[in-house]
């Protein structure tokens, strides 16, 4: 997740309205930072690759050659 722009204000201004008290919570998690690691992000990367190879769905994006000018 990232808090960059306005979506900090946005973010934090639906925490206060669906989920009262969990504010603070998440601002000392963020601090100033634009983005905050999940917890277990490796675990989570692993199972995320193991469902995208078993679906055939690409992680990567494969390098583009530009064809020469006159091709």
């Amino acid at each position: 997740m990232t808090l960059r722009d306005r979506q900090r204000a946005c973010f934090y201004d639906q925490l206060d309205r669906r989920f009262s008290g969990r504010r603070g919570k998440y601002e000392a998690r963020f601090g100033e930072k634009n983005s905050a690691a999940a917890n277990e992000a490796g675990k989570l990367e692993r199972y995320f690759g193991e469902l995208c190879a078993r679906h055939g769905i690409a992680t990567r994006m494969r390098h583009h050659e530009v064809a020469a000018p006159g091709r």
